[in-house]
């Protein structure tokens, strides 16, 4: 895609909207307590009016995109001339939008931020550990993973807003024929029965290893640390990574491919690519969030009465060593070229609210989940067992850099493809994957020794 083609995809897909629901403003009135209503003295900013951008990416579920538009529309409809504009982005291409926005210090008052990037661009987001607060007061902890992810040295950088739900859809009706109606139960399990699928029936399994697949493609360093592998020490500095757990990760990685099992095609994926595999059937398994499975549901866009008898999901994979993934979290962060601050702020928070969040929650039909246990209890958990097991995932998941704490060197080996990369090149010259992870030990040196 050149610069052009990206430009105008980038156009395309924003939406603009007036109004939303508002929430809290304690922010400009007050430093605590219980909230009320600031007067125009107290905001002037409010008072005058204005408008508030949002950016994020374009969700999977297109539901779930509308009712975030009526949400901020129900928002705005509360502050007289104030309207909101969400804009929404391809998610392969939202971090390289944020960082071209970082650079131009210009655009959307609010950016939806994915995984550690709050580490990466600290001195750009504002400090949000009021609305942070408020929202744990109210609710109920984060979970560790997303803390870490969005407290950056001891700052609120971004909100946890929320989680994709995660794990493995895959063709019952294949799987049963090697003896596994439930799937794999392990890394093992899941190489050996995958080789005897593959010898009766052609069908691979899909994880993708190339470079236009952001989100998708980080799905190896679960791989990684299940088998014991990880790039830094504790003190989050020491590289790690040339270690027997990583060798036994790369070798699995290897029979995979070498057997024919991991599909040859997934070095040129990019995040949309698993799904049209799946529903091609071309693969018989992927990891992904839940939208395959709900999109082929009746009365989805695309529903399939076939897929949607064959299809269900399995929760995190356990390897030799843990039981681990890297969860795909989204924040916002209010951006300090913002003028509207105070209005970003309040926004947030009234999303989070708990009836809010709940009606954002239930259009997205469970693909999405609350970044902390408050909504574990929720009915579309009861209705979709398919769900629950994905919600449930979310206890095995990591941040990018553990077992060290987080770092604005983690999320540059992250936005670089470090670990991802390592298992690519790895698959394609098995001969040499001992040097691979020699030379990625020398990448990741190069970046954590680099000032944080």
């Amino acid at each position: 895609m050149d610069r052009r083609q990206f430009l105008k995809r980038i156009g395309a897909s924003s939406a603009a909207l007036v109004g939303g629901p508002s929430l809290l403003q304690i922010l400009e009135a007050c430093g605590g307590g219980t909230p009320s209503q600031p007067s125009a003295a107290a905001t002037p900013n409010w008072a005058a009016g204005g408008e508030i951008h949002l950016l994020q990416w374009q969700s999977f579920v297109d539901a779930a995109d509308a009712k975030m538009q009526e949400l901020m529309t129900r928002w705005a409809s509360q502050h007289k001339g104030w309207k909101a504009v969400l804009e929404r982005i391809n998610g392969s291409d939202l971090q390289t939008k944020t960082s071209a926005l970082v650079q131009a210090q210009s655009g959307p008052d609010i950016i939806q931020m994915q995984f550690n990037w709050p580490w990466l661009y600290e001195s750009s987001c504002v400090d949000v550990s009021d609305v942070a607060q408020q929202v744990i007061k109210q609710n109920g902890n984060f979970h560790d993973a997303y803390v870490k992810d969005c407290q950056v040295k001891g700052v609120w950088r971004s909100v946890p807003f929320t989680n994709t739900a995660g794990g493995w859809v895959y063709r019952k009706d294949l799987w049963s024929q090697v003896g596994r109606p439930n799937f794999a139960t392990s890394y093992q399990d899941l190489l050996a029965k995958g080789k005897e699928l593959v010898q009766q029936t052609g069908m691979p399994y899909g994880q993708a290893l190339g470079h236009g697949a952001f989100g998708d493609g980080q799905t190896w360093y679960g791989t990684l640390w299940s088998f014991g592998g990880q790039e830094v020490d504790k003190d989050g500095k020491t590289v790690a990574i040339d270690s027997a757990g990583t060798r036994a990760a790369v070798e699995w990685a290897i029979e995979a491919w070498r057997t024919g099992f991991l599909a040859h095609d997934v070095l040129s994926w990019d995040d949309s690519s698993n799904n049209k595999a799946y529903y091609g059937k071309k693969i018989s398994a992927t990891q992904n969030a839940s939208s395959i499975y709900l999109n082929v549901l009746p009365g989805a866009p695309n529903a399939d009465p076939f897929f949607a008898q064959n299809t269900w999901g399995a929760g995190t994979m356990k390897g030799p060593k843990a039981q681990a993934a890297l969860g795909s979290p989204y924040s916002h962060a209010v951006m300090k070229w913002s003028k509207n601050q105070s209005a970003a702020k309040d926004l947030i928070s009234y999303l989070m609210r708990k009836d809010v969040f709940d009606e954002w929650m239930t259009a997205a039909k469970g693909y999405n989940t609350y970044p902390g246990p408050l909504m574990d209890g929720h009915a579309v958990w009861k209705q979709q067992p398919f769900l629950a097991i994905y919600n449930q995932s979310q206890k095995y998941n990591r941040w990018p850099g553990w077992p060290g704490p987080p770092s604005r060197n983690a999320s540059k080996v992250l936005t670089q493809y470090v670990i991802m990369d390592m298992f690519a090149r790895s698959v394609q010259d098995p001969s040499s994957y001992k040097k691979v992870i020699s030379d990625t030990a020398s990448r990741l040196q190069s970046l954590y020794g680099a000032p944080s």
